[in-house]
Formats: structure tokens, C-alpha cells, sequence
């Protein structure tokens, strides 16, 4: 799954950023073959795809990248948590319903395992919760690492942008007099 949304993520990042440059972007080599120059924005995102942090690097943004890594490896660590109890929960229910009554779970009650026991349905719906964290936490995991590229993609973007002077935010606070309330404002100012 992982590998499936890595590679539609790489055609995407590819995609947007040939999408947006004009076609002097796409040239022929000497031997007939397009060459497709990539945009910075795109060779960004795709570093960012590659290793998770690096578009952050080359954006000199390193402070993200700590927090990138957190969120990937805590996602990823509760989804194999629960990937580990999943297989466990698994392999207790198919030892019971086996029909061999040598064989003993860890959660039957004469097993002497020190686990709690557990009736066959609570086996059931354990496990059933397990794989259902497990796949939420998979897919937690994925939209970490989309937005790792889609920031790295934004803000090497966004570097080229210009701000100019005449732009202004400014924040107003306006006294009524008539009814003696206060106002709060946001003004956007653009000077010619």
C-alpha cells in the first residue's frame, strides 16, 4: 500500500510541475529523446519523495525536519504495534477454533500464559480492533509523508514569491461613539 501511494505521489508531484512550465520545458536530445527539465518547485518535491525531510533541507527549513521524522515514526511505530497484536489475536483464534484440544492460546484460561483470558468472541473483536487501528495509523502514516512533499513542493514555491511593500495587513480596533462598543478590523491596504 505504502509502495502504491509512494509511486502515485511521484506521478503527481511530475505531473503538477510539467503541468505548470511552458514547452520549452520539453526538449529533443540528439538521439530523439524528450528530455523533461524539471522545476525547481518539482525537484523539491521529488527529494522530499525520495528521503522525507530533504525538500525541507533544501528549503532551509530545517526545524521541520525533526518534526517530520516524529510524525512518520510515531505513526508508523503504533501502526506495527498494532500489526504485532493483530497477528497475535489472529493466531489465538485459529489455534482454538482448530479442533485440536493439545493446543492452547496464550488467552485461554488453562494456557498458564499470565494473560487475561479471553472468550472467543473477545478474541474476535480485539483483533478486529487492532486491524482497524492499524489500518487508520497506516494511513495516518501516508498523510505525513504527502504533506512532508506537498510542503516542500509549497514552499520552494513560495520562495520566488515577491512581497511587496505597498501590501499591508493591518489589524484595527474602532471605538463607536455613538453606542461607546469596540470594533475589531482587518484592513488590507495596497498603495499605488
Amino acid at each position: 500500500m505504502l509502495n502504491r501511494l509512494f509511486i502515485l505521489l511521484f506521478i503527481l508531484s511530475v505531473n503538477v510541475s510539467i503541468a505548470q512550465t511552458d514547452s520549452s520545458a520539453i526538449e529533443k536530445t540528439e538521439n530523439n529523446k524528450l528530455k523533461i527539465k524539471l522545476s525547481n518547485e518539482a525537484k523539491t518535491a521529488l527529494s522530499s519523495a525520495i528521503l522525507p525531510g530533504l525538500g525541507q533541507i533544501k528549503n532551509k527549513q530545517i526545524i521541520k525536519v525533526p518534526i517530520i521524522y516524529a510524525g512518520l515514526g510515531t505513526t508508523l511505530a503504533i501502526a506495527l504495534f498494532n500489526q504485532s497484536q493483530y497477528v497475535d489475536l489472529r493466531d489465538a483464534y485459529r489455534i482454538r477454533i482448530d479442533g485440536d484440544s493439545t493446543t492452547l492460546d496464550v488467552y485461554d484460561i488453562n494456557s498458564g500464559s499470565g494473560e487475561v483470558p479471553l472468550s472467543n468472541q473477545r478474541l474476535l473483536t480485539f483483533r478486529d480492533e487492532y486491524k482497524r487501528d492499524r489500518d487508520f495509523f497506516l494511513i495516518l502514516t501516508g498523510l505525513v509523508y504527502g504533506l512532508n512533499i506537498i510542503d516542500a513542493y509549497v514552499f520552494a514555491h513560495l520562495k520566488t514569491f515577491e512581497i511587496d511593500d505597498n501590501l499591508t495587513l493591518k489589524p484595527n480596533i474602532n471605538v463607536n461613539p455613538i453606542f461607546a462598543s469596540f470594533h475589531t478590523s482587518i484592513t488590507i491596504k495596497y498603495k499605488f
